[in-house]
């Protein structure tokens, strides 16, 4: 008999734990938290969608038709902005070629004047009547030609070391009408150039 004491000991622990794994677990409800602080009512969340569409949705046939055009005010600006810049490249040439031709004509007039020589002077002078008149003659046949103006400036000396007065200064100027600048820019384009000559001496000692 004690022996079948520890038999139905270990029997009846058997039997509770089958039942115990056979029995159903009883899970409680969750019960939603109450806000912190309580009397507190939470701030409203907004959030900002963006107007684009997500990657790789579908794009609808009323968002195309609405996009369209919408460059279309940019094109004028980038148009004159174009011929701005063509401008500045075809009249800006045309001016540089312009001012060459003022230095030439400038020139020419100053040797001109140059050469008006007094011959009866025993140093080498220039006549100042004589230079001027050279001068107006030159720049006379310039301007019949409709190509540019210039004029007599004045008689300078040499240098401060040299005092003679035989540097012959002259001006010319003319003007180009622009043609893609004039957008903007409606009067000619003007060209100046200031040009100086002078005459030299031969051998003036007689070679020994």
């Amino acid at each position: 008999m004690p022996e079948l004491a520890p038999r139905r000991r270990r029997a009846s622990l058997r039997g509770r734990q089958a039942d115990h794994r056979r029995r159903r677990l009883h899970l409680r409800h969750l019960r939603p938290r109450a806000p912190r602080g309580a009397g507190h009512a939470h701030r409203p969340v907004v959030v900002h969608l963006d107007a684009r569409p997500l990657p790789g949705a579908a794009v609808t046939g009323r968002r195309i038709r609405d996009e369209r055009g919408s460059i279309a005010p940019a094109i004028p600006i980038i148009g004159l902005v174009l011929l701005l810049l063509g401008g500045l490249g075809i009249d800006g040439s045309r001016q540089l070629n312009a001012r060459g031709e003022a230095v030439a004509y400038a020139e020419e007039a100053a040797r001109a004047g140059a050469q008006a020589i007094n011959i009866d002077a025993s140093d080498l002078q220039l006549d100042d009547a004589l230079v001027q008149v050279r001068v107006r003659t030159y720049c006379d046949r310039v301007q019949q030609l409709g190509q540019a103006e210039c004029h007599f400036v004045r008689i300078e000396p040499v240098s401060k070391d040299d005092p003679r007065m035989l540097v012959v200064v002259t001006e010319a100027s003319l003007s180009i009408k622009p043609s893609l600048l004039g957008i903007v820019h409606p009067g000619n384009l003007p060209a100046k150039a200031t040009a100086r000559a002078r005459p030299y001496e031969g051998v003036t000692k007689a070679e020994k």
